[in-house]
């Protein structure tokens, strides 16, 4: 995935979530002003996406690569 690309938006489904390989992507949370904060960075070997994924709650977070970034997605299935 490309730098600047987003990966996952806040409140969307849990389909899968993510390792990443290589790379750096970086998670934003929409606070109640509507304005966009940075939650935390994720960075080789770190899987993220996973809570969604098993508690069947909206995404908690939006995910951007702020790098060229190489991921494996596990999905729910």
């Amino acid at each position: 995935m490309a730098g600047g690309e987003t990966l996952i938006e806040q409140g969307a489904p849990g389909d899968a979530l993510y390792l990443s390989v290589s790379g750096r992507l970086r998670a934003y949370r929409r606070d109640e002003q509507g304005q966009q904060r940075m939650a935390r960075e994720f960075s080789r070997g770190q899987i993220f996406g996973e809570m969604s994924l098993l508690t069947g709650e909206p995404r908690a977070a939006s995910v951007v690569a702020i790098r060229e970034s190489v991921l494996v997605r596990l999905s729910k299935p």
